[in-house]
């Protein structure tokens, strides 16, 4: 029996695909991800499928996805991988109904995610990222957003500080929270507003992992998702991709996982010259951008586990913030800070 796909029933996908003159050939299919809902199909008279995506809430404003689609498009002329969303008949590249803002863009066959193994595939990521702060200099997007860096330290201790105040945080990994929060004070002090503010400045990606990169073959075959696109320090791309790409895991990579997407990493030497190599094929890094990278890179890690928490459960909530996370806290408490990673960044 057909099920709608979750938060995208039928008849509201046909309302989506009536304002782009597209009607549906076969029922949709449910896609990944761990935020917004999104349904794959394919279209009467067309070829290929599809990809229509609702946009979170705070993401729906028109001056937001104005910004987020004028960039997508200076990547996509700059020959980037990256796929820029259909006009309906109105001639915007979104439509809105009950408030919400929907998207369609074409659907790329044959990707896969990251094989942690290939260092080719890692080199083309830090590349293809540096490529991309590479075409975005200068460039003014439509649209508006001036948010907030969204791994920001003090506005993330708050929620952690919330957190360790309600009766999930009472749980037998109590006491890693309560390190996590010393560590948080810590990057706060090495990383500090008036010197983050003085690094160099641009469009970023804002999500740069291995979720939203995927591949053909040994090179990037599309980068995905600029929900959180804005002009902020590149190092906070950079911190990502070390993180997420140059880091090594011993768990499976899902990318509709956020269990997967948030687990334990640590830091290889090789690994993080080969994608800074990549990276600095476009991009020459400022002596400031070097010495806060480390920091920047303990911000990132602490803000996305924190922030993990708003995806699960309340029951889940401490697992999720403090599960392995004991060892990179033993690791920075052995650590002069701001340190190495073991490798000359």
């Amino acid at each position: 029996m057909y099920v709608d796909p979750p938060g995208l029933p039928v008849h509201l996908v046909e309302e989506v695909l009536a304002r782009y003159d597209l009607r549906l050939d076969g029922p949709p299919a449910p896609a990944g991800g761990t935020a917004a809902p999104k349904v794959t199909f394919r279209a009467r008279r067309r070829t290929g499928r599809y990809l229509l995506r609702r946009r979170r809430a705070e993401f729906c404003p028109e001056p937001v996805v104005r910004f987020d689609h004028s960039v997508i498009r200076r990547a996509a002329s700059a020959g980037l991988p990256v796929v820029e969303p259909l006009k309906a008949r109105t001639g915007t590249t979104w439509v809105i109904r009950d408030e919400a803002t929907y998207e369609i863009f074409p659907f790329v066959e044959g990707l896969t995610i990251l094989d942690p193994r290939s260092l080719d595939q890692l080199a083309d990521a830090g590349r293809q990222l540096g490529r991309f702060h590479r075409a975005m200099e200068g460039f003014v997007p439509d649209g508006q957003k001036y948010w907030p860096r969204e791994f920001h330290m003090g506005a993330n201790r708050n929620t952690l500080v919330a957190f360790l105040e309600t009766r999930p945080s009472r749980g037998p990994l109590r006491n890693v929270a309560e390190r996590l929060l010393t560590a948080v004070d810590r990057v706060i002090a090495v990383l500090p507003d008036d010197e983050v503010g003085a690094l160099p400045h641009g469009i970023i990606h804002g999500d740069y992992t291995w979720a939203n990169v995927l591949y053909r073959g040994p090179h990037v075959g599309g980068i995905f998702d600029f929900d959180w696109t804005d002009r902020h320090p590149r190092l906070h791309d950079l911190a990502r991709g070390l993180i997420w790409f140059a880091g090594q895991r011993t768990g499976p990579l899902d990318p509709d996982n956020i269990w997967h997407l948030v687990q334990g990493w640590r830091a290889d030497p090789r690994r993080t010259e080969v994608f800074l190599a990549g990276y600095s094929e476009q991009i020459d890094l400022t002596e400031a951008e070097r010495r806060l990278l480390p920091s920047m890179i303990a911000e990132t890690w602490f803000s996305c586990r924190i922030r993990a928490m708003r995806k699960v459960p309340d029951d889940q909530k401490l697992h999720i913030l403090t599960g392995d996370l004991a060892l990179t806290l033993d690791f920075l408490d052995r650590a002069d800070w701001p340190w190495g990673m073991g490798t000359s960044i």
